[in-house]
């Protein structure tokens, strides 16, 4: 929208630090020397809904900010909460994009409320993309500040992430930046090379996903059934479309789950939700084999090729989004030679040598 700049960073948790920090600081010189101190400041506080994700807050607190809690899992922050909750050392408001629709009236309500105090939200979309129109979607809600990951589906540089803004917090974020020394955020250096490459990926991410709107998981749609398809030949597995949770990365889309028949259950099968050992911020070459799923997982990280699924109660979680269709049969390959090891290993029961 108009009025709005951009910045590149090295990853969305660094993009939260730069707009916090440009919310702390402004554009005076001055304030950009405190940082982390912020005691000769006037505000300090950043305000989250303690009812959505709080593994980032400390991307908040290096910055010197406070974090100020509002709500809870069981009754998430609302505009009445907020608009209590904020007070005259408030800074920002961060909200999380998992947790808040851009045509959520709610969020609409939250903006609102937040801009009558004249309090600037910065909102983490980090692995909201795509669709395409999510680049825009929250600066045309209201929000000061977006947040978008420059790795994950946008297929850019790891180290790379980027914020849309108001132009003068974009601004702000820049002076808290490399190439300025005396600034909180200069250990976050960007490279040219991650510049150059987020860009070119971003080019190539809106021509490949521009035209397909919200339609855009249906090459990862054809590629989960293909899978399905091929494991069904497969004996002692059933493998089925699951829908994925609203914070799923990098947009809510159908993972393919895999049931393994004859499964030994063991100690740590009490997890609930989609999630268990494995990708979802976690790392698959640590699990440990204490069931049948866990051993599955285990096995096939640890093979050739190495493959990284989710676990879940009774079976293995397979994201099509991360797959081609060349892929899909040594993907079947290792599945049905890891399923043969551990029936040798005997975590698997098949009835027949029972």
């Amino acid at each position: 929208p108009a009025g709005y700049n951009a910045h590149v960073v090295t990853g969305a948790a660094a993009g939260i630090a730069h707009a916090v920090a440009a919310c702390l600081t402004g554009e005076q010189h001055e304030h950009v020397r405190y940082l982390p101190d912020t005691s000769r400041l006037q505000r300090d506080e950043v305000i989250l809904d303690d009812g959505s994700d709080q593994r980032w807050n400390q991307n908040v607190l290096l910055t010197g900010a406070k974090v100020v809690l509002v709500g809870s899992p069981s009754e998430p922050m609302s505009p009445t909460t907020l608009r209590r909750a904020i007070g005259p050392r408030t800074a920002a408001v961060l909200l999380f994009s998992g947790y808040v629709d851009p045509h959520d009236l709610q969020l609409l309500a939250m903006v609102e409320t937040s801009h009558q105090s004249a309090i600037p939200v910065i909102v983490d979309a980090a692995a909201r993309l795509p669709p395409v129109s999510r680049l825009w979607q929250h600066t045309s809600a209201g929000a000061d500040a977006v947040i978008f990951s420059g790795g994950k589906c946008v297929r850019g540089p790891q180290t790379s992430g980027f914020v849309i803004g108001k132009a003068s917090l974009i601004r702000g974020a820049r002076l808290n930046g490399c190439p300025n020394e005396a600034a909180i955020c200069r250990a976050m250096k960007c490279s040219k090379e991650d510049i150059i490459g987020l860009v070119a990926a971003l080019e190539v991410f809106v021509d490949e996903y521009g035209g397909l709107g919200d339609e855009f998981a249906a090459r990862w749609e054809a590629v989960g059934t293909a899978l399905i398809a091929k494991l069904a030949e497969l004996p002692g597995t059933k493998a089925e479309f699951r829908d994925g949770p609203a914070d799923i990365q990098p947009s809510s889309h159908r993972f393919v789950h895999v049931e393994l028949a004859g499964a030994v259950t063991g100690e740590g099968q009490t997890r609930s939700g989609l999630y268990g050992d494995a990708v979802d911020h976690g790392n698959p070459l640590n699990v440990q084999p204490t069931s049948a799923v866990t051993a599955f997982v285990h096995h096939l990280a640890n093979g050739s090729p190495r493959v990284c699924v989710n676990s879940t109660e009774t079976g293995i979680l397979i994201n099509p989004q991360t797959l081609s269709f060349d892929e899909l049969d040594v993907m079947v390959q290792r599945i049905a030679d890891t399923r043969s090891v551990l029936i040798k290993s005997k975590w698997i029961r098949v009835p027949s040598l029972l």
